[in-house]
């Protein structure tokens, strides 16, 4: 199994014939598509469908009950961590801690570099840059949901942004727009069509209709 190569590294998804269950009951089954890079995969279906398990599926955080789900960087095939960033609905911070601190932790779990300046700009592209002293059990659930993408941001920050780049590791966002206002939904829509121009790849789910810029589409619903 190969690794990933650096920043060069585009990423495809192949999903051949996926089931998934919950307490021993089929939540979806036969499910096969394909994702290429710079593509918007956009994943909907009522509550209980299974969304949210896909992606977790997808991520390497639970096991399918049949079929396959591989990610490919160029040629190799590569370990969800090692493709893909997850965000989900538990945010995963230290409400003790302050902002800047619990990035700067997931940071180095993560093997990346962190430095003050990185994580000012970071929380700046979500409007967080004035919380990033304060502890974040002080933080509102949106500002608590901005933050956490900005974890996302500064966890792919060194392939996405470097100019040989070809768009960092996917990114599975589980309902990224949920408790965010109007101005955060356009400026995460921003970050998400400028990830996909890079040549990144964005899975989501999503029960509103979101305007995302993307030249490549597709939808599935559970």
């Amino acid at each position: 199994m190969g690794g990933i190569q650096g920043a060069r590294s585009v990423m495809r998804l192949v999903v051949e014939k996926l089931a998934a269950e919950r307490g021993g009951r089929a939540v979806f089954a036969d499910l096969s598509f394909v994702v290429e890079a710079g593509t918007l995969l956009r994943v909907s279906g009522a509550n209980g469908a299974g969304k949210t398990t896909l992606l977790r599926i997808l991520a390497g955080l639970a096991a399918a009950a049949d079929g396959n789900a591989a990610w490919h960087a160029n040629d190799d095939l590569v370990r969800p961590a090692e493709a893909a960033c997850f965000v989900g609905h538990a945010n995963a911070f230290n409400d003790a801690l302050s902002v800047k601190e619990n990035l700067a932790y997931a940071a180095a779990l993560s093997g990346h570099n962190a430095s003050s300046q990185n994580i000012s700009l970071i929380l700046d592209a979500f409007g967080m840059k004035a919380m990033i002293n304060r502890s974040f059990g002080t933080l509102s659930q949106g500002q608590r949901k901005r933050c956490s993408l900005a974890r996302l941001l500064l966890l792919d920050s060194d392939s996405a942004s470097n100019s040989n780049g070809r768009g960092g590791r996917a990114w599975l966002l589980d309902e990224p727009f949920v408790a965010l206002d109007v101005d955060t939904q356009a400026q995460l829509a921003t970050v998400i069509s400028a990830k996909l121009v890079a040549g990144g790849l964005v899975i989501y789910t999503s029960h509103q209709a979101v305007d995302i810029h993307a030249a490549n589409t597709q939808e599935i619903l559970l």
